[in-house]
């Protein structure tokens, strides 16, 4: 069962030395990248020696939106930029991520509070205010990401009904671009980047050719945040899913995918509605032509866009991509990880389009001890560098 993912690693990556090079000639400045939170040095050089030459930088907009006693938006301000020296000494592009995370615990401020009518403009004052720091650095290996995984307009694509990101995209890069008119802007859809929120804004409103466009992909999400425990839906309960999936597997992995949901809180339609929903989601994951589907259907839809708008495939980025780490019974293998990671940045590969990562260490790490795990070095094509 292992030597048919290892089989379709290999086959891969035999492709690495076309790939790389489409992405080389057509992929621009940023090519591959990995998710960093701020770091020192080490970390900077262990992941130039790994083979990559960007970062996206995380940095949580909590403490200069919530202002708590005694905040200096200034010293704030420094210390992001501090946060930058170790990778561009290390010969590292930084994008920077303002990254809000979800609400929890005594944080009254998270992503979907950040794109509130009520919040958003404030908040897009910050990230101008940020912009104009960067701009004032003069630094060409310097990107900015104004909003990571903006939470809004996840009905309205499921529905087909009107979106509110289209023109808060624009108000936010407008803001933006009054303080920081040179800064390479990284801006994304909504949903958590959703391909098809992406695929809803117009590039000719923008009219910015500093701007790169990015998109999220995670598909299939039953695999890739299998045993999720902060994720609502089916995958958090997913079990035994390998990638590609093992033949004959298909009945433990439900049975036991269903057990997990079985033992929910969750009572009466609710539950029978969550059950019904992990079902079908296991079914279709051993379904070939529907796997196929869902593994393409991110990169066919940004691909029709791009095409459709005339933007080359230098300014479009795959912002995150990645799998959770094997360290519980219901994730995904080393195995696993390596060939799903293959096959998407093939993927991206094949458009010519650099990708960022999801991450370097955490749960979806791929170092340890402070250095890239050689199997994910292959997985993703790097050329990893002497010390």
């Amino acid at each position: 069962m292992m030597s048919r993912a290892i089989h379709l690693l290999l086959c891969l990556t035999l492709a690495l030395a076309v790939s790389v090079q489409h992405a080389l000639a057509d992929g621009g400045e940023w090519r591959r990248g990995v998710s960093v939170h701020p770091g020192d040095e080490q970390q900077a050089k262990a992941i130039a020696r790994a083979g990559f030459d960007f970062v996206r930088l995380t940095i949580d907009p909590f403490a200069p939106m919530a202002r708590p006693s005694g905040f200096s938006e200034d010293a704030w301000l420094g210390q992001v930029e501090a946060a930058l020296h170790p990778y561009r000494r290390a010969g590292l592009r930084v994008i920077v991520d303002l990254h809000p995370i979800p609400k929890s615990g005594g944080r009254r401020l998270g992503n979907e509070e950040y794109a509130s009518a009520a919040i958003f403009t404030e908040y897009s004052g910050l990230a101008a205010r940020i912009a104009a720091r960067l701009d004032t650095l003069k630094d060409s290996g310097l990107a900015f990401e104004p909003f990571n995984e903006p939470e809004v307009d996840c009905a309205a694509l499921d529905k087909g009904s009107a979106l509110q990101w289209p023109a808060m995209a624009l108000l936010l890069h407008s803001a933006i671009r009054l303080k920081a008119p040179r800064l390479t802007l990284v801006l994304e859809g909504a949903c958590w980047a959703d391909a098809r929120s992406l695929a809803s804004l117009d590039p000719s409103t923008f009219a910015d050719p500093n701007l790169i466009w990015s998109f999220h992909d995670y598909a299939p999400m039953v695999f890739s945040h299998q045993g999720a425990s902060w994720v609502a839906g089916p995958s958090y309960f997913a079990h035994g899913l390998a990638f590609p999936p093992h033949a004959g597997s298909e009945p433990a992995a439900m049975a036991q995918s269903l057990a997990a949901a079985a033992a929910t809180t969750l009572q009466g339609a609710a539950k029978a509605g969550m059950l019904g929903a992990l079902e079908r989601a296991v079914a279709d994951y051993f379904k070939p032509e529907s796997l196929r589907a869902q593994m393409n259907a991110p990169v066919e839809t940004v691909a029709r866009w791009a095409k459709a708008h005339g933007v080359p495939p230098s300014r479009v980025l795959v912002g995150e991509f990645g799998a959770l780490q094997g360290s519980g019974a219901g994730e995904p293998s080393v195995t696993s990880r390596m060939a799903y990671l293959s096959a998407k940045r093939e993927l991206f590969e094949a458009q010519g389009w650099g990708w960022s990562l999801w991450e370097w260490r955490g749960s979806f790490g791929i170092s340890s001890h402070g250095a890239a795990l050689p199997v994910f070095t292959v997985a993703l094509g790097l050329r990893p560098k002497k010390p």
